[in-house]
Protein backbone atom coordinates (compact mmCIF):
# COMPACT_ATOMS: atom_id res chain seq x y z
CA UNK A 1 0.00 0.00 0.00
CA UNK A 2 1.30 3.34 -0.87
CA UNK A 3 1.77 6.33 1.69
CA UNK A 4 0.85 9.94 0.52
CA UNK A 5 1.77 12.85 1.99
CA UNK A 6 -0.86 16.00 1.51
CA UNK A 7 0.73 19.21 2.24
CA UNK A 8 -1.88 22.33 1.98
CA UNK A 9 -0.22 25.38 0.81
CA UNK A 10 -2.51 27.96 3.06
CA UNK A 11 -6.01 26.88 4.64
CA UNK A 12 -7.89 27.59 1.66
CA UNK A 13 -6.25 24.08 0.73
CA UNK A 14 -6.81 22.36 3.51
CA UNK A 15 -10.71 21.55 2.74
CA UNK A 16 -9.47 20.19 -1.08
CA UNK A 17 -6.72 17.98 0.81
CA UNK A 18 -9.09 16.69 3.03
CA UNK A 19 -11.19 15.97 0.21
CA UNK A 20 -8.48 14.48 -2.01
CA UNK A 21 -7.24 12.51 1.03
CA UNK A 22 -10.89 10.87 1.58
CA UNK A 23 -10.87 10.06 -2.15
CA UNK A 24 -7.65 8.46 -2.54
CA UNK A 25 -8.37 6.34 0.27
CA UNK A 26 -11.34 4.66 -1.18
CA UNK A 27 -10.40 4.48 -4.56
CA UNK A 28 -6.65 3.97 -4.62
CA UNK A 29 -6.35 2.36 -1.38
CA UNK A 30 -3.94 4.49 -0.32
CA UNK A 31 -2.92 5.88 3.06
CA UNK A 32 -2.63 9.44 3.64
CA UNK A 33 -0.64 11.77 6.13
CA UNK A 34 -1.86 15.31 5.93
CA UNK A 35 0.37 17.96 6.71
CA UNK A 36 -0.58 20.30 10.48
CA UNK A 37 -1.64 23.52 9.57
CA UNK A 38 -2.20 23.90 13.04
CA UNK A 39 1.01 24.65 14.53
CA UNK A 40 4.47 24.37 13.73
CA UNK A 41 5.68 20.91 14.04
CA UNK A 42 9.68 20.64 14.13
CA UNK A 43 11.74 20.21 11.36
CA UNK A 44 12.58 16.47 12.00
CA UNK A 45 9.00 15.27 12.90
CA UNK A 46 8.10 16.91 8.98
CA UNK A 47 11.25 15.04 7.54
CA UNK A 48 9.95 11.82 9.41
CA UNK A 49 6.62 12.27 7.93
CA UNK A 50 7.63 12.70 4.42
CA UNK A 51 10.70 9.95 4.54
CA UNK A 52 7.70 7.18 5.24
CA UNK A 53 5.61 8.27 2.18
CA UNK A 54 5.66 7.33 -1.46
CA UNK A 55 4.44 10.68 -3.00
CA UNK A 56 4.16 14.32 -2.08
CA UNK A 57 1.09 16.36 -3.17
CA UNK A 58 0.97 19.93 -2.61
CA UNK A 59 -2.82 21.43 -2.60
CA UNK A 60 -2.14 25.04 -3.95
CA UNK A 61 -5.79 27.35 -3.93
CA UNK A 62 -4.98 30.89 -4.23
CA UNK A 63 -8.01 32.87 -3.66
CA UNK A 64 -7.51 36.11 -5.23
CA UNK A 65 -7.12 38.96 -2.69
CA UNK A 66 -9.31 41.89 -2.57
CA UNK A 67 -7.69 45.04 -3.03
CA UNK A 68 -7.58 46.00 0.82
CA UNK A 69 -6.08 42.93 1.27
CA UNK A 70 -2.36 42.94 1.21
CA UNK A 71 -1.64 39.22 0.98
CA UNK A 72 0.93 37.29 -1.68
CA UNK A 73 -0.50 35.40 -3.96
CA UNK A 74 2.42 33.23 -3.70
CA UNK A 75 1.89 32.11 -0.34
CA UNK A 76 3.43 28.51 -1.24
CA UNK A 77 6.88 30.03 -0.68
CA UNK A 78 5.68 32.02 1.97
CA UNK A 79 4.65 29.41 3.95
CA UNK A 80 7.90 27.72 5.81
CA UNK A 81 6.36 24.29 6.57
CA UNK A 82 5.54 24.06 2.60
CA UNK A 83 8.77 25.04 2.00
CA UNK A 84 10.32 22.51 3.91
CA UNK A 85 7.94 19.91 3.18
CA UNK A 86 8.94 20.16 -0.83
CA UNK A 87 12.66 20.24 0.06
CA UNK A 88 12.42 16.94 2.50
CA UNK A 89 10.64 15.26 -0.62
CA UNK A 90 13.36 16.07 -3.23
CA UNK A 91 15.82 15.33 -0.65
CA UNK A 92 14.76 11.95 -0.08
CA UNK A 93 13.68 11.82 -4.03
CA UNK A 94 10.09 11.31 -3.56
CA UNK A 95 7.99 11.92 -6.41
CA UNK A 96 6.08 15.28 -6.15
CA UNK A 97 3.04 16.47 -7.62
CA UNK A 98 1.49 20.05 -7.31
CA UNK A 99 -2.68 20.39 -7.45
CA UNK A 100 -3.48 23.53 -8.90
CA UNK A 101 -7.24 24.40 -7.27
CA UNK A 102 -9.44 26.21 -9.87
CA UNK A 103 -7.04 28.25 -11.49
CA UNK A 104 -4.24 28.45 -8.71
CA UNK A 105 -0.74 29.15 -10.24
CA UNK A 106 2.61 28.04 -8.65
CA UNK A 107 4.65 31.45 -8.58
CA UNK A 108 6.99 32.24 -11.64
CA UNK A 109 10.42 30.55 -11.58
CA UNK A 110 11.81 33.79 -11.06
CA UNK A 111 9.66 33.95 -8.55
CA UNK A 112 11.16 30.82 -6.58
CA UNK A 113 14.27 30.68 -4.20
CA UNK A 114 16.90 28.13 -5.18
CA UNK A 115 16.02 24.58 -4.86
CA UNK A 116 12.18 25.03 -4.66
CA UNK A 117 12.59 26.13 -8.49
CA UNK A 118 13.23 22.47 -9.01
CA UNK A 119 9.24 22.37 -8.32
CA UNK A 120 8.22 23.50 -12.10
CA UNK A 121 9.73 20.42 -13.59
CA UNK A 122 7.58 18.24 -11.85
CA UNK A 123 3.99 17.54 -13.55
CA UNK A 124 1.26 19.67 -12.21
CA UNK A 125 -2.42 18.87 -12.22
CA UNK A 126 -5.27 21.13 -11.96
CA UNK A 127 -8.43 20.31 -9.82
CA UNK A 128 -11.67 22.41 -11.03
CA UNK A 129 -14.99 21.90 -9.00
CA UNK A 130 -17.17 21.47 -11.73
CA UNK A 131 -14.52 18.96 -13.03
CA UNK A 132 -14.24 17.24 -10.14
CA UNK A 133 -14.54 13.86 -10.87
CA UNK A 134 -12.97 14.06 -14.37
CA UNK A 135 -9.92 15.83 -13.01
CA UNK A 136 -9.44 13.99 -10.19
CA UNK A 137 -9.73 10.55 -12.33
CA UNK A 138 -6.61 11.88 -14.40
CA UNK A 139 -4.70 12.30 -11.25
CA UNK A 140 -5.29 9.43 -9.98
CA UNK A 141 -4.53 7.72 -13.20
CA UNK A 142 -0.76 9.38 -13.03
CA UNK A 143 -0.06 8.33 -9.54
CA UNK A 144 -1.40 4.45 -10.04
CA UNK A 145 1.46 4.65 -13.00
CA UNK A 146 3.91 6.08 -11.07
CA UNK A 147 3.53 4.01 -8.28
CA UNK A 148 3.37 1.02 -9.96
CA UNK A 149 6.50 2.15 -11.37
CA UNK A 150 8.26 2.73 -8.45
CA UNK A 151 7.18 -0.21 -6.76
CA UNK A 152 8.47 -2.30 -10.06
CA UNK A 153 12.02 -0.96 -9.48
CA UNK A 154 12.10 -1.26 -5.90
CA UNK A 155 11.86 -5.00 -6.44
CA UNK A 156 14.41 -5.21 -9.36
CA UNK A 157 16.53 -3.52 -7.17
CA UNK A 158 15.99 -5.57 -4.24
CA UNK A 159 16.42 -8.81 -6.05
CA UNK A 160 19.73 -7.70 -7.83
CA UNK A 161 21.22 -6.75 -4.49
CA UNK A 162 20.60 -9.99 -3.50
CA UNK A 163 22.00 -11.40 -6.60
CA UNK A 164 24.84 -9.81 -5.88
CA UNK A 165 24.86 -10.56 -1.94
CA UNK A 166 24.88 -14.51 -3.10
CA UNK A 167 27.60 -14.08 -5.94
CA UNK A 168 29.94 -12.13 -3.45
CA UNK A 169 29.77 -14.57 -0.72
CA UNK A 170 30.54 -17.38 -3.08
CA UNK A 171 33.44 -15.42 -4.34
CA UNK A 172 34.41 -15.07 -0.94
CA UNK A 173 34.46 -19.27 -0.41
CA UNK A 174 31.59 -18.49 2.00
CA UNK A 175 28.24 -20.83 1.92
CA UNK A 176 25.74 -18.07 0.72
CA UNK A 177 22.82 -17.53 2.93
CA UNK A 178 19.78 -16.22 2.41
CA UNK A 179 19.59 -12.65 3.38
CA UNK A 180 16.32 -10.10 4.32
CA UNK A 181 16.65 -6.89 3.03
CA UNK A 182 13.10 -6.05 4.54
CA UNK A 183 15.70 -5.03 7.63
CA UNK A 184 18.02 -3.56 5.82
CA UNK A 185 18.84 0.14 5.21
CA UNK A 186 19.63 -0.13 2.06
CA UNK A 187 16.27 0.53 0.22
CA UNK A 188 15.46 3.77 2.58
Amino acid sequence: MSLIYLSSSSSEAEPFSLRIASQFESLLGSGCVLSKNNGTPSAHEIRSEIEGCDVLIVVVANKAPSKSEDISPYNLIDNERVRLEIISAMNKDILIVPVLIDGARLPGTGNIPGALKKLHACKSFHLREVFWSEDLEVLLEYLEEELSFVKEVKEKLSKSVEVNYQRLAEFDGRKPEKVSLQSSDFLQ
